[in-house]
């Protein structure tokens, strides 16, 4: 697959908009992440959408006009007791030990 790895600092005017309530905690946190530098992935299925990950969390995004939606996160956490409920979460694609994609803890809200 191929992925095109940007370097980008959002214009400070920019809004991050979660996409349903469940993402709502999660605003603070990617502004946060913003703030600093990242490497972001686009993704190259979808315009303008992106993939950032931090030390504590991935976050996809889409990009729009002057808003930043947050479409999806995922706590990165190898404790399962900090685990968020699949509601409360978004992950990328996962294989089992069979190479199947598991999909069971996807909550996009697109």
């Amino acid at each position: 697959m191929n992925r095109s790895t940007v370097s980008w600092q959002p214009p400070s005017h920019f809004r991050i908009v979660p996409m349903k309530t469940a993402l709502e905690p999660y605003v603070r946190e990617l502004e946060v992440a913003l703030d600093s530098e990242l490497q972001i992935v686009s993704d190259v299925k979808r315009r303008d959408f992106f993939n950032i990950v931090t030390d504590e969390a991935w976050f996809y995004v889409h990009v729009h006009r002057e808003a930043i939606y947050l479409v999806g996160h995922q706590r990165l956490s190898d404790n399962p007791e900090d685990e968020r409920r699949p509601e409360e979460s978004s992950t990328t694609d996962k294989t089992d030990k069979t190479g199947k994609v598991d999909r069971s803890r996807h909550a996009y809200a697109v």
